[in-house]
């Protein structure tokens, strides 16, 4: 949670992020292990997480960063094929709307 980091988004984005987590929560029934050759290290620096807080910008550019890798992997072919469509579309309307809201 990027609130965990000292920086506290407006309210929008902490609902925004809740919806994302339950419908990722839904399509919940495939082993990680089975995902491992799309896992993506975001290569967030350590050093940024001690000592100062994250400014806003710096913590919506993470959090922009992170939503728009997590949208690409659930858009690849692979996605459409092992979870159910109808929760796929939920999750990339929930998704884009998050980008759309980080950008504003």
């Amino acid at each position: 949670r990027i609130c965990s980091l000292g920086c506290h988004l407006p309210h929008t984005h902490s609902l925004a992020n809740r919806s994302v987590l339950m419908l990722l929560q839904q399509l919940r029934r495939v082993s990680p292990s089975s995902c491992l050759q799309d896992r993506n290290d975001f290569a967030f620096p350590q050093e940024a997480l001690g000592g100062s807080q994250l400014q806003k910008a710096q913590a919506i550019s993470v959090l922009h960063e992170v939503t728009q890798h997590t949208f690409q992997l659930f858009s690849t072919e692979g996605s459409a094929a092992t979870w159910d469509q109808s929760l796929l579309d939920k999750l990339h309307a929930a998704l884009d709307q998050q980008l759309t809201d980080l950008q504003a």
